[in-house]
């Protein structure tokens, strides 16, 4: 799900290895990129430039991320807490989720965003606005990490094996080392 993200933020490499947007992509999406969350259905503006409204904000990618960060963040924490029937079943399907002291920074962090939206003078250009919504979601993404980070320590102390222990163990069969 990281992979995607990310690839999806750098626009799967198009800027660094400067190929162009195919024009199957070209003619849906709004900033003419190649990744999907640019895609006029997903993107919060239409071509023109409007903003969107009613029901067609529910599948802005925006919004999609913030609804995910809600419940993963908050929502399955609280229930876990809560309801011993859901604590068995994320056990049971190990689906990793923060502790909901953790989870509260998404909405803490998406409180000082929409504060500081609000304070922000008007009369800028996009541009000015927008980089409030980057840092939102760098803080996003930096929450992410922490919880990962905390996962791979939780890990460490319980003696699971990851996937990078496990391709150093292939790379040493590779190349006819012995551990």
């Amino acid at each position: 799900m990281f992979f995607v993200g990310a690839g999806e933020e750098i626009s799967w490499g198009q800027h660094l290895m400067h190929f162009n947007t195919p024009n199957y992509l070209n003619k849906v999406n709004v900033q003419n990129e190649f990744n999907i969350h640019n895609i006029e259905a997903f993107n919060t503006g239409n071509f023109d430039g409007s903003k969107k409204t009613g029901f067609r904000r529910l599948l802005e990618i925006n919004f999609l991320f913030r609804l995910f960060c809600l419940f993963y963040g908050i929502i399955i924490p609280f229930l876990i807490i809560q309801a011993k029937k859901i604590n068995d079943f994320i056990h049971y399907i190990k689906m990793p989720t923060p502790k909901l002291t953790v989870g509260i920074f998404f909405m803490i962090n998406w409180i000082l965003y929409k504060l500081v939206l609000m304070v922000l003078p008007r009369g800028y250009n996009i541009e000015y606005y927008s980089t409030s919504s980057e840092i939102f979601e760098c803080v996003q993404a930096f929450i992410f990490l922490c919880i990962s980070y905390e996962y791979y320590r939780f890990s460490l102390k319980n003696g699971e094996i990851f996937l990078a222990d496990k391709l150093k163990s292939f790379s040493f069969k590779i190349f006819g080392y012995s551990k």
